[in-house]
């Protein structure tokens, strides 16, 4: 079983993965918030297109 919870959090978007924890925090807490940002760059960086991800 563990197999399978492994396969579906590796097809998860990026973008959900990233921001679910946090969609009940408004931007400026977001970007207060070292983890996140470091988190937040992460992906930006694993991704060619920083543009694409708005806060």
């Amino acid at each position: 079983a563990s197999v399978y919870a492994e396969e579906a959090t590796a097809q998860t978007e990026p973008e959900e993965l990233l921001l679910e924890p946090y969609s009940l925090a408004s931007a400026e807490e977001l970007m207060d918030n070292p983890l996140f940002r470091r988190q937040r760059e992460k992906y930006l960086l694993s991704t060619g297109q920083p543009e694409q991800v708005v806060l």
